[in-house]
């Protein structure tokens, strides 16, 4: 691992246990949060989009399940008839200013990175990435989308929208509560009134205060099946673990919060030999070269991983499920508005 990571894995560290020389960067947090502050007075009321739009977003720095709730919205709106479009900026891939990219059955990840990736072979939906998410909208408007989901976006207030969702990580919440870089806040908690729903990722640890007048919604990713990263087998959890139990298996996750999906797997029976890497990792063939034995990760590790050749890898596939109806209230909160168009 370079020196790069090793640092971003100490400052995440630091942000979820408290580390005191964290607090050393004190004076850029205020400078960061002038800087918000004074963006957000300044930025002007985005041009409406022909189609509605939810966006899919977190408060904090690093993954807390957004693409799983983007892709089950995705499928929910699809079941209802509509073609839906998704737009995201694309993390570490290098896109011009003014230019929007789309993803195709043939995209790599160093194209468009791993989560619109994963979204494209899990969903084969119309996906369009761009620095100026404005444009990626635009772009489905022109593919004759009926509803865009932004996978991220809540602090791009040049992309206007129509219902904002903050997801939160139910184990590690806010972390400090500091806004970066001494914690890992984007935005203050108090942000989250303005949102139209908050969707807690797992159970909401007791310590994790919320405000009162917030609506939340409950998801669970419950594990679906394992697949082979070649896409060759697919198998039931409970046969998974039959067949593999008592062999030796490394599990790696580059995702926000690795120790999720780690505690994930030893919950289904499973001893494993954990790695993480930080989030949106770009793995190469050194990183298994010592490894013996089956390799299990995520999916959005898979789609990064795919072309590397690894013999006995496979990827758990897990199916989010939502709490509280909160599909329906955003269907008919859209129709109400007259927004989303009527499917005869």
């Amino acid at each position: 691992m370079n020196d790069h990571s090793n640092i971003e894995q100490a400052i995440t560290e630091a942000w979820y246990s408290n580390k005191l020389w964290i607090y050393l960067l004190v004076p850029f947090s205020i400078l960061y949060w002038l800087v918000i502050r004074i963006s957000g007075l300044l930025s002007s009321s985005p041009s409406k989009s022909k189609v509605p739009v939810i966006v899919v977003g977190n408060l904090t720095a690093g993954g807390t399940g957004k693409s799983p709730l983007v892709s089950l919205l995705v499928r929910d709106f699809e079941q209802r008839g509509y073609r839906v479009g998704v737009v995201s900026r694309g993390y570490g891939v290098s896109i011009p200013k003014n230019e929007v990219r789309l993803l195709h059955a043939d995209s790599s990840a160093s194209e468009v990175g791993d989560e619109p990736l994963m979204l494209k072979r899990l969903l084969a939906c119309d996906i369009a990435l761009s620095p100026q998410r404005a444009l990626a909208v635009k772009a489905l408007e022109d593919l004759g989308v009926d509803l865009v989901i932004a996978d991220d976006g809540l602090q791009h207030h040049a992309m206007y929208r129509d219902i904002e969702l903050c997801v939160i990580d139910g184990q590690r919440g806010f972390g400090n509560g500091w806004v970066l870089p001494v914690g890992p806040l984007r935005d203050p908690v108090n942000r989250l009134a303005d949102m139209d729903a908050v969707v807690i990722n797992g159970e909401l640890d007791s310590s994790i205060k919320l405000p009162r007048s917030v609506s939340t919604s409950a998801m669970t990713l419950l594990p679906k099946e394992f697949v082979r990263l070649d896409g060759s087998e697919c198998l039931e959890v409970a046969a998974f673990v039959e067949k593999y139990a008592s062999q030796p298996i490394s599990a790696v996750a580059a995702i926000g919060n690795p120790q999720r999906f780690f505690s994930l797997l030893a919950s289904l029976g499973l001893t494993t030999k954990n790695t993480a890497k930080p989030d949106h990792y770009a793995y190469s063939n050194e990183d298994f070269s010592s490894i013996n034995g089956v390799v299990v990760m995520t999916e959005k590790d898979a789609a990064k991983c795919r072309d590397l050749g690894i013999q006995d890898a496979w990827f758990l596939r897990v199916s989010p499920e939502l709490q509280d109806k909160l599909t329906d209230k955003l269907y008919n909160q859209l129709k109400l508005s007259g927004r989303l168009r009527t499917i005869h």
